[in-house]
């Protein structure tokens, strides 16, 4: 069982970094190899991509909270901004940056239709590209920079858990779908047994970050789900009624997506939140402006006069008598 999870564990973290495309998981040379039960292990593959985004959305938490304690509230936001958007790019090998530029190359250059333009995607970093591509792209990885860093400064730190959980739950899924070449899913499962069990998991890893965050409440996440289906739904019914089935590449592109969305969610629901300050002992405390704070700090030596009047009273009273 434990060697079933690791294995698995690590071919969903193939997948989703190491192997641009993802079509290579279409042989189970790991699982003829050890001897392995070819469902068992797909299944723990598949329930590994929703335990990998609440893992690595953990990690980025612990990210966030190693830089505020070493460095000033702009410095900390700056290093992990980059350390968030460029991170991701190099764990990737600079798919997405690939694909987003070869979509954009397909669409308003070539003026291919969305379907092809998805069909044909290409994730090779090398290849070069149009400059609308490119200024599409720098565009919007700004954009996202920017989203990012605002919502690290707000001190919205676990709604990152929450966009890995939905993100990677969301690509783990469609591995369940049939590519449009092979005709075969990535993942070979039956879908209507294991969906119920795969969307309860991702369900639980997100109830367990909106008890654990003030900030991150049910009805924000249930907001995020719902535009994740609707992104999620229109992907699927395009690629399976003009494409018949995806790929990897295609995968991708609805996973950067998905990510897009939810740290624009994030940014839209954060806005109106005020700035956030990380005491020593690490907790969210609201940002008290410098008025309140000289307005708190005359009414205590105001208080502290009349103690001291009360305490002075009570002495030539107890003399007197």
């Amino acid at each position: 069982m434990i060697q079933h999870f690791i294995i698995a564990l690590v071919k969903a973290w193939k997948m989703l970094w190491e192997y641009p495309n993802w079509d290579f998981i279409n042989d189970y040379e790991i699982a003829e190899r050890n001897d392995f039960d070819e469902q068992k292990l797909n299944s723990f593959t598949l329930f590994s991509f929703p335990v990998l985004g609440f893992v690595i959305g953990v990690a980025a938490l612990i990210l966030t909270l190693f830089f505020n304690e070493l460095f000033s509230r702009s410095g900390a936001t700056l290093l992990f901004t980059l350390s968030f958007v460029i991170g991701l790019e190099i764990l990737t090998k600079g798919r997405n940056f690939a694909i987003i530029a070869s979509y954009s190359d397909n669409l308003f250059v070539a003026h291919k239709k969305i379907p092809e333009s998805l069909k044909n995607l290409n994730d090779d970093i090398h290849k070069s590209h149009s400059m609308l591509a490119i200024l599409i792209v720098i565009t919007t990885y700004l954009f996202r920079v920017l989203i990012v860093a605002t919502l690290f400064y707000k001190g919205f730190y676990w709604w990152f858990v929450v966009v890995f959980i939905l993100n990677y739950a969301s690509q783990g899924y469609l591995t369940l779908k049939n590519n449009f070449i092979s005709q075969r899913p990535i993942i070979d499962l039956d879908i209507k047994k294991i969906r119920p069990i795969y969307w309860s998991l991702t369900t639980l890893l997100l109830l367990i970050v909106a008890m654990i965050s003030s900030m991150v409440t049910i009805p924000k996440i249930l907001i995020a789900v719902i535009i994740v289906a609707i992104i999620f739904y229109s992907f699927k019914q395009l690629c399976f009624n003009k494409l018949n089935g995806l790929n990897g590449k295609i995968i991708a592109f609805v996973g950067f997506k998905i990510e897009c969305a939810i740290l624009l969610i994030g940014l839209l629901m954060i806005l109106k939140t005020p700035a956030l300050e990380i005491n020593k002992n690490n907790q969210q405390i609201p940002k008290v402006t410098t008025f309140a704070k000289e307005q708190l700090e005359s009414y205590q030596e105001v208080l502290n006069e009349q103690k001291k009047l009360i305490h002075e009273l009570r002495e030539q009273l107890e003399k007197t008598e």
